[in-house]
């Protein structure tokens, strides 16, 4: 009779033992992988004197000294440029100058070279308005500047306004890279005050 007893309870213990085995095959191996999410961060230094001044001459215009604005965010960046609502005692207008009247415009220009006051062309002309800088926008259309070596960077001294144009734009500036803007002033026709320019560069994500 005990015998009875003995083979059912070792047969059981035979199929829980198979059970487990094949189930350990079966068993898939994980791997696992950190996913560190970093806030996309769009900003802009200005890297260069916050305050210059320009006498101001009836009728004239007048090209600034280079400002120069670096992309300090983690991401490719265009800069979009306008001009502060605080002018002083001109008012700020988009055709030419009238009395205590005064005009703007701007353009992203080589490191070593000053503009003329013909490379700024209709399409240059800053507002009170965000506009974002393009390849034809705040840029002369027709670099007439041979290419002038950075020190930064290998010598070229060939003329090639593809490669000219493209690190002078402020469009898809990479993270540290700089660019110099350079404004004209066309001031009003007559004035016995002064005014006030206020400019603000703004960094939004490039494409």
């Amino acid at each position: 009779m005990k015998q009875w007893h003995l083979k059912p309870m070792a047969l059981f213990i035979g199929i829980l033992a198979i059970m487990i085995t094949n189930t350990k095959l079966k068993a898939a191996q994980t791997e696992v992988v950190d996913v560190i999410l970093t806030i996309q961060d769009f900003s802009v230094l200005r890297v260069s004197t916050p305050v210059f001044s320009l006498v101001a001459v009836a009728g004239r215009s007048k090209i600034s000294e280079k400002i120069s604005w670096r992309n300090t965010g983690n991401g490719s960046e265009d800069f979009a440029v306008k001009v502060g609502t605080d002018t002083g005692s001109w008012q700020l207008v988009s055709t030419q100058p009238g009395p205590d009247q005064f005009r703007i415009s701007g353009i992203w220009h080589h490191w070593a070279v000053s503009p003329s006051t013909g490379e700024f062309q209709t399409d240059d002309i800053l507002t009170q308005l965000d506009q974002t800088s393009s390849a034809t926008k705040f840029l002369n259309d027709n670099e007439p500047h041979e290419v002038v070596p950075h020190p930064d960077f290998p010598t070229d001294r060939t003329k090639d306004i593809t490669i000219l144009k493209a690190a002078q734009m402020a469009v898809n500036v990479p993270p540290g890279g700089e660019r110099n803007l350079y404004l004209k002033i066309d001031f009003p026709s007559a004035t016995s005050t002064s005014g006030k320019i206020k400019l603000l560069v703004t960094a939004i994500p490039g494409e």
